[in-house]
């Protein structure tokens, strides 16, 4: 059944539930990664993906007092767009920052131990065509540790086509970057009034530091090249 609108009184609800959401697939993405489960744990990870990037629109609707409309929604729910359109609509937003506020955000993300994320040139922010690609990609590679696909002339799957060290990092890499969106989730719902300083002195941004700290070890740079080579050989050809 179609919706006409889902009303700005229940986003709240909303924001909460997918929270709730992520956090389940959080903890059952990490018990499949202890098992070996490499393949499953990935999937989990990218749905989890799914729902943080859902959350960012409902965010920006919440504070723009505005309704998410049935085109919205359903480009929230397209395969190929779920992962795009909200980045695509967050980039929006920044667009209508001046760049003082863009460079702010920045040096907030730097005390974070984030490395600078936001392409500022010419006052004009928007993510990259690299990290678009891999964004529709990721829904491939979901595909992937699903079925049995018939691609680049032969049956393929994660499970059969990638050696143990590959499924290791595409797993822990995913999980470990969806931890990182969940603390950052937490961050805008528990304290969304909070700046600068303050902002820094809670939970939320201490483990945010932990897990930039992690994301800056040898181990993760090590398995996020090797995500990268896969990502680029095998699945980014793959976006028409």
């Amino acid at each position: 059944m179609a919706i006409k609108q889902i009303p700005v009184s229940k986003l709240d609800e909303g924001i909460k539930k997918s929270m709730s959401q992520v956090r389940s697939l959080i903890e059952s993405s990490k018990l499949l990664y202890e098992k070996r489960k490499f393949p499953e744990s990935i999937n989990l990870s990218i749905l989890g993906k799914e729902e943080m990037t859902k959350l960012r629109v409902f965010r920006i609707h919440k504070k723009l007092n505005k309704p998410i409309t049935n085109r919205e929604w359903k480009l929230l729910r397209s395969h190929k767009k779920k992962l795009t359109h909200p980045y695509i609509t967050a980039f929006e937003r920044m667009r209508q920052k001046s760049i003082t506020e863009i460079m702010e955000l920045n040096q907030l993300m730097k005390k974070l131990g984030i490395e600078e994320s936001l392409n500022v040139m010419d006052g004009v922010v928007g993510p990259s065509k690299m990290f678009t690609r891999h964004l529709e990609s990721l829904d491939y590679l979901k595909q992937d540790c699903l079925y049995v696909n018939w691609v680049y002339e032969d049956w393929f799957s994660v499970r059969d086509n990638f050696n143990q060290n590959e499924k290791k990092s595409l797993a822990y890499v995913l999980l470990t970057e969806l931890k990182n969106d969940y603390q950052y989730g937490l961050l805008a719902q528990n304290h969304p009034k909070l700046r600068g300083e303050d902002l820094l002195k809670t939970a939320e941004s201490k483990r945010i530091k932990r897990i930039a700290k992690e994301m800056k070890s040898s181990k993760f740079k090590l398995m996020k090249n090797t995500v990268k080579k896969i990502m680029t050989e095998y699945y980014h050809p793959r976006i028409s």
